[in-house]
């Protein structure tokens, strides 16, 4: 379960925004009997709690399609259990996937279809235009496939290679991979 306050809006009998969003994300990260807390709501809540809870902090985490790390709690309480495997947040995971400045809203098709290819095939390619949002994109898929690989994700930057034979090392150096002497 995850908890996160904020405003909310109604649409069409629904409601969507940021808030949901955040909360959808913070309880992506948990495990199954878990109760979640965000920062905002954690500092609501820990002065007001009954005698045999509490609050104990995760830490900081970067979640998914999030711009701000976010600052997560669990709530606890007497006999009922509190010991979780870590958080499936972005840290979690081996690689290096860069923050993300911006949320990504509209392009669940153009996701989804970067998400399918990379299961059929072990390099996909998204190509188009500058300033489309062809890294951004890669980035979300990155950060959405991240718990099917156990190895993590890297972002190499190869816009500034000019030189294709430069590629391989450009990558291996992102990597941390040393040449060995045979």
């Amino acid at each position: 379960m995850g908890l996160h306050t904020g405003e909310a809006e109604l649409r069409d009998g629904d409601y969507f925004g940021s808030t949901l969003n955040r909360c959808a994300r913070l309880m992506s990260i948990g495990d199954g009997g878990q109760i979640l807390l965000s920062n905002a709501t954690g500092t609501l809540v820990m002065v007001g709690l009954p005698g045999d809870t509490d609050l104990f902090d995760l830490g900081v985490h970067r979640l998914p399609d999030l711009a701000r790390p976010e600052r997560i709690f669990q709530l606890r309480s007497r006999g009922a259990r509190s010991d979780f495997p870590p958080l499936r947040s972005l840290d979690y995971f081996p690689g290096e996937l860069p923050i993300v400045l911006t949320s990504f809203v509209g392009r669940e098709r153009e996701l989804q279809s970067v998400v399918d290819a990379s299961a059929k095939s072990r390099i996909v390619t998204v190509i188009g235009v500058g300033g489309v949002g062809k890294t951004r994109l890669a980035l979300q898929a990155a950060a959405e496939m991240l718990p099917g690989f156990a190895d993590g994700a890297w972002f190499c930057e190869l816009a500034s290679i000019a030189d294709r034979d430069a590629v391989p090392e450009a990558v291996a150096t992102c990597l941390a991979v040393t040449q060995r002497s045979s």
